[in-house]
């Protein structure tokens, strides 16, 4: 017997199965010779000799397993492969590939064999080792291209087994890794000058390890050089005062810009354009352009030499204007626009085409001189390095001036007849304005007053003066202005003497006046005053005195008014101190009332002991009787006054002298002979009598009057007000508050 091995599966017949004498020594079996009367016996079968199926492999991911045998050729074998025990799906054959689905797993094979004459075998593999993931291979990575800054470099990524390994790539400048550098291609970056560039390469397949490779570095990376550095050309015209641009033309990459313009070898500008002055004026200008870029040479280029820069001219000559009303006395005003570029102007005024001496500024006011004329003005405008210009302005024809300030005059003085009046005329101008005068009476007029002064004539009276003031200077229309008319033209009285004033110096009594002759006659208005105060009401050319006049001066006010003449006030003389009213009664005795003695309260002037009586026909109406100023009241339904020892009797019209003390006896008035207040005494004058004070309700003195009263022996105060009627008796009293 021959020990054969098992083929493989369609689409697995690319590799055939190694035959396990590979592995195993081969066995063999001799053939026993059968006896020949066994030729028509029944056949007998053994067991499959060899030893157990084995494993033969590494059990990692992309590597082949195969199930080892040493059995003999010929049988017919299955297999079956187990992960942890667990059939491998659709996996028969005699190989098996280590999958990535397999990793963590033990595997195993069962062979199970049959053949002729044998018994049918089955034999399962010891167990694995864990299945683990597998190794990827692959060459290093490789970079081609120059290392500098703008210059770009591309990457190989290597060889790879297996070929469908994924890989990513990633830049490094350095140690350190550029972000986002993970393509093909990386272009160094100026802040990569002076380090080495290197590529990494990462590889990746399901069930294999993770690889990294890295390329060889490349030399240090270089600065850039532009790719385009064309020399720059200069665009304008060289002349002083127009604008030179320096145009770079089209550097790669893209540069930043320095200029360096030049006059001989001297620097005269760093700007992209450069304006010549008059200091380049017949030199010739030069640019030079330097590129710079980061990471890159910087490279300069310079343009080629112009024309020599030639004068400048003003590209805006304006026309001058003129501004002010063209008369004389007027300041007109050159007006000379916008030079471009800006010049220093100058100006000359023209009379007539002829140059007006010293009339060189940008203002000229108008003369005598210039009336009627033509006035123009040129305006020359220079700036170094440029050609001068002039412009000359359309010219005006000067009409006469106007005054510029011609006030109204005023009159001042008084509109009296005799006195004199001056016109005010104001300040004219301009100066030099002559003013004359012409005086006028309601508007006409008067003949010969042409000064400045007027003095009022008796013609003057009760009309108004106005006066013209005329002002004239040469080259200039004449003006008048009219003052506002004065007031009417007064007089004075030819005669107003001083009044005076007549009648009776008494309460009581009516004053009159003397006015003597005022010529002429006026009407009169009055008013009289007490002490030199007017008395408010007083204002008759008569005026009676009342109790407020008591001991007072009286004097009048006389006015005397009159159209056309000054009111004139004159002033009496004062009289002496106006005296009390006359008494009533100066005899004692018995006087009937209404016709020897009149109702109404009196007042008297005391005796050694005073005693009256107020009495019907048939009865004592009030009494008193006492020392000092007594004071009582008659009705007019009393029938008699009786009196004794008590002097004169003056009817009482509230005047007397206030005191702040009271004498031993007496009757009062608080307010008008004693002043209001608090009052004390120390008792009885007499320690022999009683001190009695009372306060009165009336001087009546009757029985039904009510009283305050009292009798003190000793010290007492009381309040007196303002109206009160006050009697005391045997003692005084003294104001203390």
């Amino acid at each position: 017997m021959s020990v054969t091995t098992a083929t493989r599966s369609v689409g697995r017949s690319v590799r055939r199965s190694v035959a396990v004498s590979a592995a195993f020594a081969v066995l063999s079996v001799p053939v026993l010779a059968q006896p020949a009367s066994a030729v028509d016996a029944a056949p007998t079968t053994i067991s499959i000799p060899g030893s157990e199926a084995v494993v033969v492999g590494t059990p990692a991911v992309g590597q082949v397993l195969t199930a080892g045998l040493d059995w003999p050729e010929g049988l017919t074998l299955t297999y079956e492969w187990d992960a942890d025990g667990v059939p491998v799906e659709d996996e028969t054959d005699a190989d098996l590939d280590v999958v990535p689905a397999l990793i963590g797993a033990t595997l195993t094979v069962t062979v199970t064999g049959n053949g002729t004459g044998y018994d049918e075998r089955v034999s399962t593999s010891e167990p694995t080792e864990v299945v683990v993931p597998g190794t990827l291979q692959a060459t290093a990575p490789g970079i081609t291209g120059t290392a500098r800054v703008g210059s770009t470099l591309t990457a190989s990524a290597g060889a790879w087994t297996p070929a469908d390994a994924a890989t990513s790539l990633q830049w490094y400048v350095g140690a350190d890794p550029v972000a986002d550098a993970t393509g093909s291609t990386f272009v160094p970056r100026a802040a990569d000058v002076g380090a080495v560039v290197t590529v990494r390469v990462q590889g990746t397949r399901d069930g294999y390890n993770l690889l990294e490779t890295s390329s060889l570095p490349t030399a240090a990376v270089a600065r850039g050089a532009f790719i385009s550095a064309p020399a720059p050309t200069v665009s304008g015209t060289p002349r002083v005062g127009s604008e030179l641009t320096a145009v770079t033309g089209t550097w790669l990459p893209a540069a930043t810009f320095t200029y360096a313009w030049k006059s001989g070898t001297t620097v005269v500008g760093t700007a992209s354009t450069f304006t010549p002055t008059s200091a380049e004026l017949a030199k010739t200008i030069t640019v030079s352009v330097t590129g710079a870029r980061d990471g890159y040479t910087s490279a300069t280029r310079t343009a080629t030499a112009n024309a020599a820069v030639a004068s400048g001219r003003f590209t805006t000559v304006p026309v001058p204007t003129l501004t002010g009303t063209p008369r004389v006395g007027v300041r007109l005003t050159a007006v000379p626009g916008t030079w471009a570029p800006t010049a220093t102007l100058a100006y000359q005024w023209y009379r007539a085409g002829v140059a007006i001496t010293g009339a060189t500024s940008s203002t000229y006011v108008l003369t005598a001189s210039d009336l009627s004329k033509v006035v123009t003005v040129t305006v020359k405008g220079t700036r170094s390095g440029f050609t001068a210009r002039s412009a000359t302005s359309a010219g005006v024809t000067v009409a006469a001036g106007h005054l510029s300030t011609a006030p109204v005059p005023t009159i001042t003085g008084t509109v009296r007849v005799g006195q004199k009046l001056t016109a005010v005329p104001g300040t004219w101008a301009p100066a030099g304005t002559t003013i004359s005068y012409r005086w006028y009476r309601n508007g006409v007029a008067i003949s010969g007053a042409t000064l400045s002064t007027y003095t009022l004539v008796a013609a003057d009276l009760g009309t108004k003066i106005t006066v013209v003031t005329t002002g004239r200077k040469t080259g200039y229309t004449s003006l008048a202005r009219t003052s506002a008319a004065t007031a009417t033209v007064v007089s004075n009285f030819a005669s107003a003497p001083v009044p005076t004033v007549t009648g009776t110096l008494r309460v009581g009594y009516t004053l009159g006046i003397t006015l003597g002759t005022w010529t002429p006659a006026p009407a009169f208005s009055y008013q009289w005053q007490a002490n030199g105060s007017a008395i408010s009401g007083a204002t008759s050319s008569t005026y009676k005195l009342t109790a407020k006049d008591y001991g007072k001066t009286i004097s009048v006010s006389v006015v005397g008014s009159k159209t056309n003449y000054v009111t004139t006030t004159r002033l009496s003389a004062s009289t002496a101190k106006v005296a009390a009213p006359v008494p009533a009664l100066t005899t004692d005795g018995l006087f009937a009332v209404g016709s020897q003695i009149k109702p109404g309260t009196y007042v008297s002037s005391g005796g050694s002991i005073c005693y009256w009586e107020r009495d019907s026909a048939t009865d004592i109406l009030g009494r008193d009787a006492g020392y000092g100023q007594r004071m009582v009241t008659i009705l007019s339904t009393d029938t008699y006054f009786y009196t004794d020892g008590c002097g004169r009797w003056t009817k009482y019209v509230g005047i007397g002298s206030l005191s702040s003390s009271s004498p031993v006896d007496g009757v009062f008035v608080v307010g008008v002979h004693l002043k209001p207040g608090v009052y004390t005494t120390t008792g009885p004058a007499d320690p022999a009598h009683t001190c009695l004070w009372i306060k009165l309700s009336s001087f009546n003195f009757g029985p039904q009057d009510p009283v305050i009263y009292g009798e003190p022996s000793g010290t007492s105060t009381i309040t007196l007000a303002d109206g009160q009627r006050f009697y005391t008796q045997n003692c005084s009293w003294k104001r203390i508050g």
